[in-house]
């Protein structure tokens, strides 16, 4: 990039990008009867331009500075053959513009810009850490994750600070967590996008609905706590009642409506939705509101139970910065919709002011702890490389084809290993199974300077472990922390 620092330190920043570059142009510029080579010279009356060929960034103090003129000029003369205008009020948080190529007031082709926009999160530069990730114990989830209902891994539940400071006393290098935004923009430790609830309909008749993380205060969500679920209870539950699973609910909005086939007593319908949720997602957790008083003890009339924090499941980012200790790094994953339509749907905080939020927090209370960022959303990753040059980030993703996902950066193994070279991040973070399938990628990424790790189920299999392990495999995030950790690590863990 020569002179241009990859970090923002002020104002704002557009990033364009013009599909792969082609023999005679770009995969996203089409021309009318012009078939030679050709390049792009970007105009910016207020900002500051650095053209990478397909990848032009414009810096500018105001977000209402980007007033562009694109030119498309021959790469043999310099002559031009058109050019195209974007006004800056067209650029909103991302997304794609298509424009006609005008040359003395004809169409001569069309072109496709994609782009982002980031603003600054901090003007001074902190100097990088070093983060050794060869051989790590990462440990999933706090100590290991669980479902709050039934649990497999764990002895503790995922996600709690009892969960976190369990792994400090084993010695755990690293721990992985998931963080989100509240409605009041309280950075919490949460893995899903929604909470389960136990509630009633309007006519009193018991109901679990989903509701999203991000549509709750803080406040409502620490009142939360996990009812305590047989699993094997439902699905005989089912059994007995004769009753299927409506296939083609997979994400109900509502497990309590019309469709249940007899409406019985409360309790009966509260079991049965119950029951039909668990058949369609096995680790759901179901939570119901627990009323506090000031001493932080729930308000009941057969107990008077006090719940200690280290057992809180919502414990903020801050508690964990401040209250685990500082030898234990932190692998940070910043959860963000990746489907636009989704994200729309929810109502979800525009991604530079919920970084920035999220940001604040790690720079107050971080200090020298060893902290690495990762993210499923690409946008996400480059809005953080751009925001901060202290922690180093690494990409998450399955490594595979997924009809579900629409972005193709996580397509494949190779898309995500191209996506960390282009943005110069430390590594990527993926699936156990795309690594299994394609070892010989494991050598191209660290040909690449990149670093591997990967998570999933089968690294909580010892054999599979030493696998990939013996493949360059650089660390595991697993649920089995003593385990894994002591076999393949040989850490003695106390």
């Amino acid at each position: 990039m020569s002179s241009w620092s990859p970090c923002l330190q002020k104002g704002w920043e557009l990033r364009l990008w013009f599909g792969d570059i082609t023999e005679s142009g770009y995969s996203n510029i089409y021309l009318d009867n012009i078939k030679e080579p050709f390049e792009l010279e970007v105009l910016s009356e207020k900002g500051c331009v650095n053209n990478e060929k397909n990848h032009i960034q414009v810096r500018a103090n105001e977000k209402t500075d980007f007033n562009l003129e694109i030119k498309l000029l021959t790469t043999k003369g310099k002559i031009l053959i058109g050019k195209v205008v974007f006004i800056t009020e067209e650029f909103v948080e991302y997304g794609h513009l298509f424009r006609p190529v005008i040359c003395e007031g004809k169409k001569v082709g069309k072109l496709e810009v994609g782009y982002i926009l980031f603003n600054a999160f901090k003007s001074e530069v902190d100097e990088p850490i070093h983060i050794d990730l060869k051989n790590k114990i990462i440990s999933h989830r706090g100590f290991g994750a669980t479902n709050r209902n039934i649990i497999k891994n764990s002895v503790v539940i995922e996600n709690t600070l009892n969960a976190f400071f369990t792994s400090s006393r084993h010695h755990t290098d690293f721990i992985e967590f998931d963080v989100q935004l509240t409605l009041d923009k309280i950075p919490i430790i949460h893995h899903d996008f929604w909470l389960q609830l136990k509630t009633t309909d309007f006519l009193g008749h018991p109901q679990v609905i989903r509701v999203p993380v991000n549509k709750l205060t803080y406040e409502q969500i620490r009142k939360l706590q996990p009812i305590v679920l047989d699993h094997n209870y439902y699905e005989e539950y089912l059994k007995s009642h004769k009753i299927s699973l409506h296939t083609s609910t997979t994400h109900p909005t509502s497990v309590d409506d019309s469709a249940f086939v007899d409406r019985l007593k409360k309790q009966d319908e509260l079991e049965l939705a119950i029951a039909q949720l668990l058949k369609v997602d096995p680790n759901s957790s179901i939570y119901e509101f627990k009323e506090f008083d000031e001493e932080g003890m729930i308000k009941s009339k057969k107990s008077t139970k006090k719940v200690s924090e280290f057992q809180s499941n919502f414990p903020t980012l801050a508690e964990l910065l401040q209250m685990v200790p500082e030898e234990v790094g932190f692998d940070i994953e910043i959860k963000y919709w990746n489907c636009p339509e989704e994200g729309r749907i929810l109502g979800y905080m525009e991604r530079n002011e919920y970084l920035n939020r999220i940001l604040q927090d790690i720079f107050a209370y971080g200090k020298n702890r060893k902290i690495f960022f990762s993210s499923f959303d690409p946008d996400t990753i480059a809005l953080l490389n751009k925001k901060q040059m202290k922690y180093p980030i690494a990409f998450l993703t399955e490594g595979k084809f997924d009809n579900r996902i629409v972005d193709t950066r996580r397509h494949s193994l190779l898309n995500g290993i191209n996506f960390a070279l282009r943005h110069q991040i430390m590594g990527i973070v993926c699936n156990a199974k795309a690594i299994l399938e394609e070892p010989k990628l494991v050598e191209l990424a660290h040909e690449k300077g990149l670093i591997v790790i990967t998570y999933g189920d089968e690294n909580d299999d010892l054999e599979i472990a030493k696998k990939q392990y013996s493949i360059g495999v650089d660390s595991l995030c697993t649920n089995r922390v003593v385990d894994i950790g002591l076999q393949i690590t040989k850490t003695k863990l106390n």
